[in-house]
């Protein structure tokens, strides 16, 4: 997983041999975490402009954990 200069999320289900640039941008992320929630979901986690935030859904809907 990787974030576009526009702020867009790039994700790989086979390790990186082919990419997935997702359509919604989260903005500049200045860090990225990805693992998968315990019903299998894929979770990215990212500090964009000072929070915190979570989406389960490549940037469609975010969550935010701290501000």
């Amino acid at each position: 997983m990787t974030s576009s200069a526009e702020g867009r999320l790039a994700t790989s289900r086979d390790a990186g041999q082919t990419w997935t640039l997702h359509p919604e941008s989260i903005g500049q992320a200045e860090a990225l975490w990805a693992g998968r929630t315990s019903d299998g979901q894929l979770e990215i986690i990212a500090s964009v402009e000072g929070q915190v935030i979570s989406t389960k859904d490549a940037g469609t809907t975010t969550q935010t954990l701290v501000q």
